[in-house]
């Protein structure tokens, strides 16, 4: 499936020098406010983020749950727990597309996702900030 991003892209991403810790529950779309976690929960890690979404490497999920979220009938409520946030931040993210395994990384999905809300929408964009400045 080959994804030309760059021309849609309308933000620029932020590779960090190390990965972000992520934990991410799975929510029903319909309850857009968070609701129940629905079908999953776990850990994941943000190989990179941008002010619009975040790429993620997400253990292995059954094909059910994958189909679920590529339709949007499912979401992931995420907690991201970077180091440089004073706090975590909390994010209702629609799964946009998924790779699956690869070289170096069997037991792991590549999630892309686009933020639908975000808390302390402010602090993160000063991180995302400090952080581009930096590298």
């Amino acid at each position: 499936m080959g994804r030309d991003k760059a021309e849609r892209r309308r933000y620029v991403r932020f590779t960090p020098s190390q990965p972000i810790p992520v934990r991410f529950e799975v929510v029903d779309a319909e309850l857009e406010e968070g609701g129940d976690a629905v079908a999953d929960a776990g850990s994941a890690d943000s190989v990179n983020v941008s002010k619009g979404g975040m790429f993620l490497e997400v253990p292995r999920m059954s094909p059910e749950l994958l189909e679920d979220l590529l339709a949007g009938k499912k979401m992931l409520s995420l907690l991201v727990e970077a180091p440089q946030l004073d706090r975590p931040l909390r994010a209702l993210a629609r799964v946009m597309w998924v790779e699956g395994a690869s070289e170096g990384r069997e037991s792991t999905y590549g999630v892309g996702v686009s933020f639908v809300k975000v808390s302390a929408e402010g602090e993160f964009n000063d991180f995302m900030i400090d952080n581009l400045l930096d590298e």
